[in-house]
């Protein structure tokens, strides 16, 4: 897949800001995401804690409201009286009965979630304690005994409550609901059931502790009778089939702040994730539950939503001021340094100062300021070095022979035709005419050593017949290799001459000129002319080396030792040239220094 490029990207600019940018970015979604976790997940363990401790206060007090009342209904149970009452046709023992029983009511705790207490006689008759808006004239102990939960409450060993919340039957309306309490009498001598213990519970007792209970408006709470569930709705229960959960579960990553509390989340027949706390009461008959949906965790993380959303905005806000910023502190710095570097891709070489700030950027513009200096001046200097090896090349190509030196030479031809018939002079002829050959037609500016070193012998030959012999020139080559390597043409006469008339000359004795041929390294060739001249003071080498109007050579024009040194300079490096060492009245030793170049490497020689 091709990788997609976007101009702004391409620049510094453009990649300090995106990667600003999307850090940001990532760090504020990042705490975002935590923070919003973090809350979602402390939120949901705090509301469930709550709700936990909400149900242990609802189930604690209600069970201690039924257990106020279920004592009641087992003193009812237990008591003698009573006993007697239900077999007993004597107008004074129900009165009796009566007046103990109300006692007992009147004693009771919560009393007043009793709508009423009922004794029947099995035989008929009965008495009660009602509230005085709930007084009947029904025959209670008739319809207590149609009572179709009866027979089934009266087996069961303990209170049982399959029946639920009932209508009241001694209530014509049948608008009421209530829980109905029913024990057998028995007889204290047959264990015979001899009546029945008939009471009344208001649901008020449920739903007044509910009430209490401040819970999330979405949260739903739900009372189970046994098998029958009630809706905890508007202050009163209604009774309700929706409530089981589907793919049940016990809620993972929470803990129950309770032992006896149970935690599953599961999702509702209507498709709604919900999750379920439920407490069993004492009595184990009872159960409460609440039902929180999910939703309820998630509604109060708008907040986080809208911090988010601020901090993305903080992070555009500062990319911005970024850009600003680095289109100041960078952005025009760098297009100011782009053109200097321009300017100086066009030759202009000035100084330009206002690109030196006191950033990292100004010592870069500092750095190119420097550059183009020196790059201005190592333009100057080699624009000079190449006119003045120009200069030297045409000066000894294109220089004539000195007058002076013709005019001897014919002297000397002339004085040896006349006074000796000698062959000298043909040799003499010879080598003037090979000399003046080279001269006229050679260009070629190296040649190899060999060549120039053929030059030096018709030179010498002059001037060994002009001195009269008196002069001797003597070769050492170590390597005969050696004198393939190239050499600037007529280098060598030069410091030959110069051995001949400041060295031997002013001696007035026979003088011997050593040309020595050897390699000091394995990329170097060196010359040494050894004359055993007068020798020079170190001022005097000095100036011969730099100096050109010192030693101008007689053979050649305006060309001398220190031509030499420069022409061996500029065609190969200031490493190489003409070193001097002497020792006056003894000897003279004028080195040459060249690189080691082969016919075949002359043109790949790079340039110095």
């Amino acid at each position: 897949m091709p990788r997609l490029k976007f101009p702004y990207y391409r620049t510094l600019r453009g990649r300090i800001l995106f990667i600003t940018l999307t850090v940001n970015l990532l760090i504020g979604l990042l705490i975002g995401c935590v923070s919003c976790y973090l809350y979602y997940y402390y939120q949901k363990q705090t509301l469930l804690s709550n709700i936990e401790i909400s149900l242990k206060y609802a189930a604690d007090t209600i069970d201690r409201e039924l257990s106020s009342l279920f004592t009641l209904v087992n003193w009812c149970q237990s008591s003698q009286a009573i006993a007697d009452y239900a077999v007993s046709e004597d107008p004074s023992v129900t009165f009796t009965t009566h007046d103990l029983l109300s006692e007992q009511y009147f004693i009771t705790t919560d009393n007043i979630y009793i709508r009423r207490i009922v004794i029947s006689k099995k035989n008929g008759g009965f008495i009660q304690i009602v509230p005085k808006q709930l007084a009947t004239q029904a025959n209670a102990d008739k319809i207590i005994s149609t009572l179709p939960y009866l027979s089934s409450a009266i087996r069961n060993s303990d209170f049982d409550f399959s029946m639920g919340l009932v209508a009241d039957p001694l209530d014509g309306s049948m608008r009421f609901k209530m829980l109905p309490v029913l024990r057998p009498i028995y007889d204290r001598y047959t264990s015979e059931v001899t009546g029945y213990i008939f009471m009344e519970i208001d649901p008020v007792l449920f739903t007044d502790t509910l009430r209490s209970i401040h819970l999330d408006p979405e949260t739903t709470c739900y009372l189970s009778v046994e098998s029958k569930n009630y809706i905890y709705q508007d202050e009163s229960l209604v009774e309700t089939f929706r409530y089981s959960l589907m793919d049940q579960q016990i809620m993972k990553g929470y803990s129950p702040y309770y032992e006896d509390s149970s935690i599953y989340s599961g999702i509702s027949d209507d498709g709604i994730h919900y999750c379920h706390v439920t407490r069993t009461l004492n009595s184990g008959s009872f159960q409460l539950t609440c039902r929180i949906p999910f939703s309820v965790f998630i509604k109060n993380l708008q907040p986080f939503f809208w911090i988010i959303f601020l901090v993305l905005a903080l992070a555009l806000v500062f990319a911005f001021c970024m850009i600003f910023y680095l289109h100041r502190v960078v952005t025009k710095p760098v297009n100011q340094l782009k053109q200097q570097i321009l300017h100086i891709s066009q030759g202009e070489f000035s100084k330009n100062s206002s690109i030196e700030w006191h950033t990292e950027l100004g010592d870069i513009g500092r750095g190119i300021n420097e550059m183009s200096q020196n790059i201005s001046e190592l333009l100057e200097k080699r624009i000079a070095a190449e006119k003045e090896k120009q200069e030297y090349e045409y000066r000894l190509l294109q220089s004539q022979i000195n007058p002076h030196f013709l005019y001897n030479t014919l002297n000397s031809i002339k004085w040896m035709a006349t006074i000796q018939n000698a062959p000298g002079i043909a040799q003499m002829t010879t080598s003037l005419s090979r000399l003046l050959k080279s001269i006229a037609k050679g260009r070629q500016v190296s040649i190899p050593i060999k060549a120039e070193f053929s030059l030096l012998d018709d030179y010498f030959t002059i001037q060994k017949y002009r001195y009269g012999g008196a002069i001797t020139l003597d070769y050492q080559i170590e390597d005969e290799t050696l004198c393939d390597c190239q050499i600037l043409r007529f280098t060598l006469q030069p410091i030959v001459e110069n051995s001949i008339f400041h060295g031997i000359e002013p001696k007035e004795e026979a003088g011997l000129i050593e040309v020595h041929l050897f390699s000091p390294s394995p990329d170097q060739v060196q010359i040494d002319i050894t004359d055993n001249g007068v020798g020079m003071s170190e001022e005097t080498i000095q100036h011969l080396l730099t100096d050109d109007t010192q030693n101008k050579s007689s053979f050649f024009r305006d060309f001398g030792i220190s031509s030499v040194h420069k022409r061996i300079q500029y065609e190969f490096g200031e490493t190489y040239g003409l070193s001097i060492q002497s020792k006056q009245g003894e000897f003279t030793t004028v080195s040459v220094h060249l690189p080691k170049v082969l016919p075949c490497e002359q043109n790949a020689m790079p340039l110095q």
